[in-house]
């Protein structure tokens, strides 16, 4: 069990005044560096140390103010002097306290509000240096680079064989700690082992090694090891990152990169420019060249400036110069010309391109433009114009097709008065097969604007009607095939029916026959042939006449023939062969004759009178 210690109040020298406060500097970073062993001082400060019960005394006790030999900032203060505590430690301030509080404490896990405090400990447990070892410290080093050294050399735990060795280093200018561990150990009578670390004035913040704050089995693996606790530096921002060339009016982004310790951001425009922020990123509407600049926010104040040069381009100024006409007739065309830019955006119809534009608007408008320079950047007001659209007439048309050398009359409608192109009048009589346009032209008579329709014709083309007889010259009454061909349907003048190609006719005189033939599209034409009739009578039969009288002829197989008196006939067919006789009495007589049709001669076997006739048998 650790003895107990009475102790007086120890009188404090004064330590130096406090300074103001830097950036960040409650801040520290602590890192692993590579184990090094500094210069020790040449004496053994043990017997010195002293307690307020028992005056001189190693164990429990402690020296100072001992001089650091250069100004020092630990936690925003600075400081010229500190304490050499024997539990392994050092302090910046000094609180002495009554009985039994002042050495006699066990280890602390940092922060911890309870004394000791404003402290680097090497290894804060219960050392007992009356027992062994030495404490020792020294300055080295010329400025502004000097170094406070303080080494704790074999140092044992209370009532224990383990010895410590290590030191604490504290850099000028830097204001860098280190702390380099050959050897430590925690002391067994001590609930928490052993801290290493700092800790501010008032026990509020601290910053230990991994592992090492209020630790009772520090591993072999701590020994020849060294960390660093670096303050956060004063120095100001990082670059800013952004785009240095603008356009005025451009919208741009500008970051700085994150500031260890930073609570905000202060970002300032040059006059005119637009935006704010308290992150690391702005975002700021450019108006004039300038100088962007930011700070950061720390818990003790802000730090230097930032700051990033930035030019920005003037925007283009557009005009619109002229647009011609300005009075127009809807679905005619205006010229806009414009200046100021190199190349323009023209609304409405969002077209872009170089000057003049051309439009055709199909009512009056206000043209809105703007413009981009070479440079890229583009105009921040827009220039405006209007065009004054007057209604013209919707003018509609009718087309169609007819058959070649029919008339095909133009119906126009939308307008008051027409005009036409390529005719001139609305009735067309076109003879050329094939597809023909006609322009017409209307005016809307109360303003004077005019548009135009196109009616398509199509003509048809005749068909080749022909027509041709089987036979000419016939006999009265022989029948004669007329044939028809070209068309797709026909009509014969000679003949009740219709559509087929071919009819038969049995004409009794010469005449000439008509047919009328009509194509797939409807569209005729007519044809014609003659054909050649013939009496076909013998040399006698004028004489024969008057002897008999013979009928119907042609015949379909009855003949009836009247005799002046009686008579045998005999009827001889075209090749000259007897094929009937027949003997006649004077007065009516009916002949069958069952012949195949065809032409027969009938003549009066006993005389001459009656021969000749032709007979016809269907």
């Amino acid at each position: 069990m650790k003895k107990l210690l009475l102790f007086t109040t120890l009188a404090i020298s004064s330590i130096a005044g406090k300074s103001q406060c830097v950036y960040t500097c409650s801040n520290y970073a602590v890192a692993p560096i590579t184990y090094s062993t500094f210069p020790s001082g040449t004496l053994n400060v043990t017997p010195q140390f002293t307690n307020p019960v028992l005056g001189t005394w190693a164990d429990d006790g402690s020296i100072g103010p001992i001089p650091i030999g250069f100004s020092f900032d630990f936690y925003c203060n600075t400081y010229q002097n500190v304490y050499i505590c024997s539990n392994g430690f050092i302090q910046f301030d000094y609180q002495p306290l009554p009985w039994p509080n002042q050495y006699v404490h066990p280890t602390q896990f940092l922060p911890d509000a309870t004394v000791p405090n404003g402290m680097i400990a090497f290894n804060m447990t219960d050392l007992d240096p009356g027992v062994g070892g030495s404490i020792t410290y020294t300055t080295v080093g010329t400025t502004p680079n000097r170094m406070f050294i303080v080494t704790f050399e074999d140092v044992p735990c209370f009532g224990q064989t383990d010895l410590n060795t290590g030191q604490i280093i504290l850099r000028e200018s830097s204001n860098i700690i280190e702390i380099h561990t050959k050897k430590a150990k925690a002391c067994t009578n001590q609930s928490l082992g052993s801290t290493q670390g700092i800790e501010n004035t008032n026990g509020t913040m601290a910053v230990t090694p991994h592992n090492r704050n209020g630790n009772s089995t520090w591993p072999n693996s701590a020994n020849n090891t060294a960390y660093i606790f670096m303050p956060y530096s004063a120095a100001p921002l990082s670059a800013i990152s952004g785009n240095t060339l603008l356009c005025e009016g451009d919208v741009a982004n500008f970051v700085v990169p994150s500031a260890t310790g930073a609570q905000g951001y202060n970002w300032t425009g040059p006059t005119g420019w637009i935006g704010s922020s308290s992150t690391t990123a702005v975002s700021f509407t450019a108006t004039a060249t300038g100088a962007i600049s930011v700070t950061a926010n720390y818990t003790c104040g802000v730090s230097p400036a930032s700051t990033l040069a930035v030019t920005v381009l003037p925007a283009p100024v557009v005009a619109i110069t002229s647009v011609t006409p300005a009075i127009i007739c809807s679905g005619k065309s205006v010229q806009i010309n414009m200046t100021g830019a190199s190349v323009y955006t023209l609304e409405p119809g969002t077209s872009i391109g170089q000057s003049p534009f051309t439009d055709t608007p199909m009512s009056t408008v206000v043209y809105t433009v703007i413009g981009t320079d070479a440079a890229g950047c583009n105009s921040l007001k827009s220039a405006t114009a209007s065009v004054l659209v007057l209604e013209s007439p919707t003018v509609s048309v009718n087309s169609g097709s007819v058959c070649q050398g029919n008339p095909f009359i133009i119906t126009p409608s939308g307008a008051s008065t027409y005009s036409y192109v390529n005719t001139p009048f609305s009735t067309v009589n076109q003879t050329v097969v094939g597809v023909h346009e006609y322009t017409v032209i209307g005016t809307n008579v109360l303003n004077g604007c005019k548009s135009q329709a196109v009616s398509t014709l199509s003509v048809i083309g005749l068909p080749p009607t022909a027509v041709s007889a089987d036979r000419s010259p016939i006999c009265r009454n022989e029948t004669a095939t007329l044939t028809a061909f070209g068309a797709s349907s026909y009509a014969f003048s000679s003949s009740t029916v219709t559509g087929s190609s071919n009819v038969e006719i049995k004409p009794l005189f010469t005449a000439v026959h008509t047919v009328t033939g009509t194509s797939t599209e409807g569209c005729t034409r007519t044809a014609t042939v003659q054909v050649v009739v013939n009496a076909c009578t013998g040399l006698n039969e004028s004489a024969a006449t008057a002897a008999f009288k013979l009928y119907p002829n042609p015949t379909s197989g009855e003949l009836n023939i009247d005799m002046n008196e009686a008579e045998k006939i005999v009827i001889i067919d075209l090749l000259g062969r007897k094929v009937k006789t027949v003997q006649l009495q004077a007065g009516n007589n009916k002949v069958v004759l069952d012949l195949p049709a065809g032409r027969y001669f009938l003549k009066g076997e006993n005389s001459g009178t009656h021969s000749g006739f032709v007979i016809t048998k269907e």
